[in-house]
C-alpha cells in the first residue's frame, strides 16, 4: 500500500472525528529518491479529504514513555487534556 492509499485509509477511518493534529516520525519527513516526503503524500491526501496535514513527531523516547506513565496513571480520557 502506497502513502496516498494511507492517507485515503486513514481518512476512511476517521469520519466523524475530529483530529486536531496527527504526527508522523522525522523519518517521514526525510527526503528519499521520490520527489516529495511520505508525510508530503500523506498530508497531500489528508489535506484533500478536509484534514490536518501532519506534523513532525517528537523521538524523545523518554519522554515519551514518561507521559505515557503519567496519563494512565490519571484514568480514561484523562490524556485529552494532555494535548
Amino acid at each position: 500500500m502506497g502513502e496516498r492509499e494511507w492517507g485515503d485509509l486513514i481518512a476512511d477511518r476517521s469520519v466523524g472525528e475530529k483530529i486536531d493534529a496527527f504526527y508522523l516520525s522525522p523519518d517521514a519527513f526525510a527526503k528519499r529518491t521520490v520527489q516529495d516526503t511520505i508525510a508530503q503524500q500523506i498530508g497531500d491526501t489528508l489535506a484533500r479529504r478536509g484534514m490536518v496535514r501532519p506534523t513532525l513527531a517528537d523521538n524523545d523516547r523518554v519522554g515519551g514513555w514518561r507521559l505515557m506513565y503519567q496519563m494512565l496513571a490519571r484514568g480514561p480520557l484523562d490524556y485529552r487534556r494532555q494535548l
